[in-house]
């Protein structure tokens, strides 16, 4: 039933290459001092040796991403520390130094350093690594824009949001939805510029689909995911005359109290909650048409997100003529988008899942 909280879920050499030195000696059971220092000498060792007041700058930038990422690995896992000996860390490690010593941007040290530190704890040479590098050297190439369409498209059709009622499925609009919503992008109509995807498609974020066989309507995606908070009731007594429906199926409805609902986030859910009752394939049937008939059609579930969040009205209108209907995202994409969104959510979703 849909009112039970899921545990595992809290929504927190060669052309064109760069040659990294590896610095120095390094060893287990290495201090909080000793991997401060190998860190730092790897910016030393390898960053361009800039004139004047730059090289200070960029000298103090890359000891800020630096001591950032090494205290949240001495806080949360130490036996990490020893992961900074490997050369391909220290790779990874300068090239997210580098980035923020020539940009300086705060949001994007947040960012970098996010990729990092999952980069630091991920298997080496598995894909989650290999995409979280490449992650790293792709941020900085892209736009805050890009970034929130990316986020938005894992929140909207990827990440399973904990929602248990109109209250919790408010809060995932307006919050971990419509916070990643782009306002200035849609309103110059920026949206709809191909130069805007060709980039993202550039930087290898995300491949197009074919949209006849990827679009949905936002009302479409909402009912298929949530449309059990979106359910109209119905009377109990008269539809038990008619079918067997278990107790333990049937809950208050959550837009008529006085009327009833069967318990289930959405067909799917419904599905798995039927198997352990043994019902008869006609019982399950008549149950599943009950949750569907008594669902909102698209224009009710419409009106229902917009009155949560006026910015949805925007988004419903130009959601159709976006090629953001049709975004299919490397792992690229997922990891720069699924760190993000833990980032500005405080969420704990599992790179993992999608990668």
């Amino acid at each position: 039933m849909f009112f039970k909280k899921k545990t595992n879920q809290r929504q927190r050499g060669g052309n064109n290459s760069t040659n990294v030195q590896v610095a120095g000696d390094f060893h287990s059971g290495v201090t909080y001092e000793d991997v401060r220092k190998i860190a730092l000498d790897v910016f030393k060792g390898n960053f361009y040796d800039l004139a004047g007041n730059a090289g200070k700058v960029a000298q103090e930038r890359a000891e800020q991403i630096t001591e950032n990422v090494i205290n949240d690995v001495f806080e949360n896992a130490p036996e990490l520390g020893a992961k900074f000996e490997d050369p391909a860390v220290q790779y990874s490690l300068f090239n997210a130094q580098r980035e923020y010593a020539k940009i300086g941007d705060v949001e994007l040290e947040q960012q970098l350093r996010s990729l990092l530190i999952e980069r630091i704890k991920s298997e080496e040479r598995s894909l989650k690594q290999i995409a979280l590098d490449e992650a790293i050297n792709v941020l900085p190439k892209l736009t805050k824009e890009h970034i929130q369409i990316m986020t938005l498209i894992v929140s909207l059709l990827y990440v399973r949001h904990f929602v248990n009622s109109i209250e919790s499925l408010k809060d995932f609009v307006i919050n971990k939805l419509m916070n990643f919503y782009p306002e200035n992008l849609f309103y110059t109509g920026t949206f709809n510029m191909d130069s805007f995807y060709n980039h993202l498609q550039y930087t290898g974020c995300f491949v197009p689909q074919k949209e006849s066989r990827t679009f949905k309507t936002l009302e479409h995606i909402f009912r298929t995911r949530y449309g059990g908070i979106f359910n109209k009731g119905f009377d109990y007594d008269e539809v038990t005359k008619q079918m067997r429906i278990p107790s333990e199926l049937v809950i208050k409805c959550l837009n008529n109290e006085s009327l009833s609902q069967i318990s289930a986030l959405n067909s799917t859910d419904l599905h798995h909650i039927l198997e352990p009752y043994g019902l008869s394939s006609s019982d399950n049937m008549q149950i599943k048409n009950l949750f569907e008939s008594t669902t909102m059609n698209g224009q009710e579930i419409k009106s229902n997100l917009i009155s949560y969040d006026a910015r949805m009205e925007n988004f419903f209108r130009i959601w159709p003529f976006t090629s953001i209907k049709s975004i299919q995202l490397t792992t690229v994409g997922f990891a720069i988008a699924c760190l993000n969104y833990n980032r500005v959510t405080d969420s704990e979703i599992d790179l993992s899942t999608f990668i």
